[in-house]
C-alpha cells in the first residue's frame, strides 16, 4: 500500500515491493534475493544494478535504467514483465546459471524498449537467452553476445514485432536456434553472427510474415573467413510469407546454406553469400 518510493541512498532489495505510483532507486542497488517490483507508475534506476539474482519489473509507466545492469555482478535474469517503454543507458551483463527463466526476458506487449548498449552479455540462460515474449513494437535490441543458452539464443514469440530491429549481436552455443521467429509480423533482424549453434542459424516459422534477416553471418567465426559451423541448416524459412535475406555471408554450416520449406511464400534471396567468406573468397 505504498504511494510513491524514492530511495537516494544505496539500497538491498530483496522479495516483493508495490507501490500505487513510482519507484525510483537513485542509489546503487544490489540485489540481495529475487526481487519483484510492482509499481503503478514509472520505475528508474539512477545507478548501478548488481547481484546474482532475478529481477521482475512490473510497471504500468516507463522503465529506465540510467547505469549498468550486472557491471560488477552479473544479474542471474531480467524479466520486463509489463511496461510503457523501457530504456537502459548502460550495458546489461546477465549470467543464468542456477536460474530457470530467459536470461533477458521482455513481456508481451512491452512496447518501445531500448536496450541496445555494445557490450551486453547474456550466459547460461536455463530457457533462451533473450526472449521476446510477443508483440513488441517499435523496439530496439542489440549489443549483445549470448552464449551457452539452454533453448534458443534469440527467441521471438508470435505477436506484432511491427518497427522492432534486433541487431549488431553474436548467438552461439545455443541449444537450439540462433535466433528462431515463430508466428511473429513485422520483424528485422540485422547484422547478427549466429555460429556453433545446436539447431540452424536463423529460423523463420509458422505464420510469420514480413520478416527481414540481413547482413548477417552465419555458420563463420568473427572474421568471416573461418567456418564455425551451426548444426542444423543455415537460414531456414518454414511457412512464413514474404520474408527476405538480404546481404548475409551463409556458409560452413553442418547442412544446407539456405531451405525454404513448408509452403512459404513470397521470399526474397537476394545479394547472399553462400559458401565463401565475408569477403567474397
Amino acid at each position: 500500500n505504498l504511494a510513491d518510493l524514492s530511495s537516494e541512498g544505496p539500497a538491498l532489495l530483496n522479495g516483493s515491493i508495490s507501490t500505487t505510483g513510482y519507484q525510483a532507486y537513485n542509489g546503487t542497488v544490489t540485489l540481495g534475493g529475487e526481487t519483484t517490483l510492482d509499481s503503478a507508475g514509472n520505475v528508474s534506476f539512477g545507478n548501478t544494478v548488481d547481484g546474482a539474482e532475478q529481477l521482475n519489473v512490473q510497471s504500468g509507466g516507463a522503465v529506465s535504467f540510467f547505469a549498468a545492469l550486472g557491471g560488477t555482478t552479473p544479474l542471474q535474469g531480467l524479466n520486463l514483465a509489463s511496461a510503457a517503454a523501457v530504456t537502459a543507458l548502460g550495458t546489461v551483463a546477465i549470467d543464468g546459471t542456477g536460474g530457470t527463466g530467459a536470461g533477458l526476458r521482455i513481456g508481451a506487449g512491452v512496447n518501445n524498449v531500448n536496450i541496445a548498449q555494445p557490450g551486453s552479455t547474456i550466459t547460461n540462460a536455463s530457457l533462451s537467452g533473450l526472449l521476446l515474449a510477443g508483440n513488441s513494437t517499435g523496439s530496439s535490441l542489440g549489443g549483445f553476445t549470448i552464449t551457452n543458452s539452454g533453448s534458443h539464443g534469440i527467441e521471438a514469440a508470435g505477436g506484432d514485432y511491427t518497427g522492432s530491429t534486433v541487431a549488431n549481436s553474436t548467438v552461439t552455443a545455443s541449444a537450439g536456434d540462433g535466433l528462431h521467429a515463430a508466428n511473429v509480423t513485422g520483424l528485422t533482424a540485422s547484422t547478427i553472427r549466429s555460429a556453433a549453434n545446436s539447431k540452424a542459424g536463423i529460423r523463420v516459422a509458422g505464420t510469420s510474415a514480413n520478416v527481414t534477416i540481413s547482413d548477417s553471418l552465419v555458420g563463420l567465426a568473427a572474421n568471416g573467413t573461418a567456418a564455425q559451423p551451426n548444426l542444423g541448416q543455415g537460414i531456414v524459412v518454414s511457412a512464413a510469407t514474404s520474408t527476405t535475406l538480404q546481404g548475409n555471408t551463409i556458409s560452413g554450416n553442418t547442412f544446407y546454406g539456405i531451405v525454404v520449406t513448408g509452403a512459404a511464400g513470397s521470399t526474397t534471396i537476394t545479394g547472399n553469400r553462400i559458401g565463401l567468406g565475408s569477403g567474397g573468397t
